[in-house]
């Protein structure tokens, strides 16, 4: 949480550089609003939802099976993901660039 928070908040805390007033704002309200509310998360959450019943996971089962079945069968392990890379390079490969702009 502390990393996604520290990477999110340099990358507004970067648009301070820009020369518009605006922007500038902007970056320093975004950036302490995530402050805060990351630091409302750590500090206050454990103890409002300490006394909330705790539930079973929805379809917990069925993740647990997809899991097991994840680590012990050997097609599902590395053939899953050779599908999906496939997938995505055909995917890549059917994109066309088309920056004529007298089309527009």
């Amino acid at each position: 949480l502390s990393l996604a928070l520290g990477t999110t908040v340099i990358a507004y805390l970067l648009i301070l550089i820009a020369p518009f007033p605006g922007l500038r704002q902007f970056a320093v309200l975004a950036s302490s609003g995530l402050s805060a509310a990351c630091l409302t998360v750590v500090a206050f959450y454990p103890y409002l939802v300490a006394r909330l019943p705790v539930r079973r996971v929805p379809a917990g089962y069925l993740l647990g099976s997809w899991l097991q079945a994840w680590y012990r069968q050997r097609l599902i392990y590395l053939g899953l993901p050779l599908l999906l890379a496939g997938w995505a390079v055909a995917g890549v490969m059917q994109l066309q660039v088309d920056d004529d702009i007298a089309q527009y």
